[in-house]
């Protein structure tokens, strides 16, 4: 089965190449051997030949073109970039050129100069379908949903039986709650011959935001076919059977999950805690040994996975450290600060549609004022399982630690303690 994504450039061309055959035909033995090549993935081959050929004839955009489609399955963006600059000095009004050079930009990522070049593609041809379908995708990675759907709907209209229309046009609408369109969308893609673990997955939130929830344990069912031992996808499954009613097969899901638990994660016994100073020695936190904490922007990220790893963490969580926070606040002190911090986070609780929300309680200690305990319980709206989300803050003098940890709801038990280990270790220095 064929795995959709937000952007898949591979795919993309190969609808190009293959149903449109970009309107390029071998006129010499050399090309000919060389779009055999490609036929066969074979790109280096390919490559000879095409150089051997623009060697002969600088001038033939013909071999320029496809040269490029080799430079960038051979992960060359900035040679397939330059051979498209001189196809489209030489035919100015060639769609297919600028098309591709549209994709290489969304590869490198660049989304507004693809954007540039899927407009002028569609300038010089307005019912070729790619550049309308690959500029919506580049508008929903620069969250213009509304510009994507525009475009998406005239993909539909000049490229009737490709998924990737519907899937992209399916998650906008899912993204924006409405979820039977979304469900409409995600069925027209498994129409046109796409099915896997993802798009069910997706497909039964969508059920189960709706309350269908039966509907939304067979997809689960499906989206488990495909990967036995995800825990996102056993979650919520788990969370599904006890809306349903069925709570013997969600203890026994339940069951299964532990057991997974237990072979892929130490017990808390087991488990060392590994020191990490962040922020020019602001502050000192531990985490278990083969997490991962990085700087991003400022903001500290903490994965339960090595940051190189393919795997989906199940942990994942933000650091913030608001230097002054309570002076710029006007907070007279560190109770003050957290009070105020707690209606922030309440207010904000209420927009929260994807997790059971819930403060770590702790008692104050040496001029800290650590958050008290809160929980509202609310619904999952993302692509993630049911998430426990751990919210926990520190006033220190007129700083504000805020640390937020959000973990799947059928792991809680195991990882609540280890989430209570990591909070004792906090220190602020600053």
């Amino acid at each position: 089965m064929t795995k959709l994504k937000s952007i898949n450039v591979a795919i993309v061309l190969f609808f190009i190449f293959n149903a449109f055959n970009l309107n390029l035909m071998a006129q010499t033995e050399l090309e000919e051997a060389a779009q055999q090549a490609m036929q066969k993935r074979d790109f280096s081959t390919a490559l000879e030949s095409y150089n051997k050929v623009i060697e002969k004839d600088g001038n033939n955009t013909n071999a320029l073109f496809k040269r490029a489609l080799v430079y960038i399955n051979l992960g060359e963006p900035e040679k397939a970039i330059a051979d498209l600059d001189l196809v489209i000095k030489k035919k100015p009004k060639y769609s297919d050129a600028w098309n591709l050079r549209g994709l290489v930009y969304s590869g490198k990522p660049d989304f507004e100069k693809a954007i540039k070049n899927y407009t002028k593609a569609i300038e010089f041809d307005k019912k070729f379908g790619a550049p309308y379908l690959n500029r919506a995708v580049a508008y929903i990675e620069l969250q213009k949903e509304d510009e994507a759907l525009k475009d998406l709907d005239m993909a539909e209209e000049l490229w009737t039986d490709n998924p990737e229309v519907y899937y992209n046009r399916g998650n906008i609408y899912k993204q924006r709650g409405q979820y039977y369109q979304a469900i409409d969308d995600y069925n027209r893609t498994i129409q046109f011959g796409v099915d896997d673990a993802d798009l069910r997955y997706k497909r039964g939130n969508c059920y189960f935001q709706l309350e269908k929830y039966n509907e939304a344990i067979a997809d689960y069912n499906v989206a488990i076919d495909f990967s036995p031992n995800n825990l996102h996808y056993l979650n919520n499954k788990i969370v599904a059977l006890e809306r349903a009613g069925r709570i013997m097969e969600a203890t026994s899901l339940k069951n299964r999950v532990e057991e997974i638990n237990r072979s892929k994660y130490p017990s808390i016994d087991e488990i060392e805690l590994v020191p990490h100073v962040c922020l020019d020695s602001t502050y000192k936190i531990d985490l278990p040994k083969g997490w991962t904490i990085f700087n991003d922007n400022g903001v500290y990220v903490i994965t339960d996975t090595p940051i190189d790893s393919e795997e989906q963490p199940i942990v994942f969580g933000r650091i913030f450290f608001a230097a002054d926070f309570g002076l710029q606040q006007g907070y007279k002190n560190e109770q003050e600060l957290i009070v105020g911090w707690e209606g922030i986070m309440s207010e904000s609780g209420n927009s929260y549609h994807h997790y059971f929300y819930k403060s770590k309680k702790d008692k104050p200690y040496k001029g800290r004022y650590p958050s008290k305990y809160n929980k509202t319980t609310v619904q999952n709206e993302q692509d993630g399982p049911m998430y426990i989300h751990f919210d926990y803050a520190i006033g220190y003098g007129t700083h504000l630690f805020h640390m937020n940890i959000q973990i799947p709801e059928s792991t809680y038990d195991y990882y609540n303690p280890i989430i209570d280990e990591i909070i004792r270790t906090i220190v602020i220095y600053k």
